[in-house]
């Protein structure tokens, strides 16, 4: 795993020095770091930064799908926390992956340190479990309403709801 991960960093560094460097859009606070890689469903999955984008990688192991579709299409990839889309993309060195655009440019940032937090935070939401339903309640249960008679039950029902709403349970 981590010769993989070194080679995307030394990959992107190449980009950064032979094509973006002196662009609009190259970013010097940021330099090229992977982010939490990490294995993910056959792959290994995490973020790169570089001063020109910031995106969720997908490194999956067997790329085959993807090999006849065009580059740029966007794909369905199932993982944990569910289906999620992903565009394809490849680089001679690199070869096909998958990823999705966290910041692009990262002008944004203005330290690297920055730029990891909100990778990891993109990052942790992408693979976070779906949250689970609230509990229906069944058809032929009887669902009962509570409702208060005399002002001073009214007063203190509505502190209760004020609390309810401020005071996280």
């Amino acid at each position: 795993m981590k010769d993989i991960i070194d080679n995307l960093v030394a990959r992107f560094q190449q980009i950064g020095v032979e094509r973006i460097f002196g662009l609009p859009i190259y970013n010097d606070a940021l330099n090229v770091e992977a982010v939490e890689f990490q294995s993910c469903d056959g792959g290994l999955i995490g973020v790169l930064i570089t001063p020109w984008f910031m995106n969720i990688m997908l490194l999956p192991e067997d790329t085959s799908p993807w090999q006849t579709q065009e580059l740029g299409v966007k794909v369905k990839y199932k993982l944990d926390s569910g289906e999620h889309e992903f565009v394809i993309g490849e680089d001679e060195e690199v070869g096909r992956y998958l990823f999705r655009t966290v910041t692009s440019p990262t002008h944004c940032y203005k330290k690297q340190i920055a730029a990891i937090n909100s990778g990891k935070k993109a990052l942790s939401a992408l693979l976070a479990p779906p949250e689970k339903e609230k509990e229906e309640i069944p058809a032929n249960s009887q669902q009962v309403e509570f409702t208060s008679n005399t002002p001073e039950e009214k007063h203190n029902s509505g502190r209760r709801e004020f609390l309810r709403n401020i005071v996280p349970s």
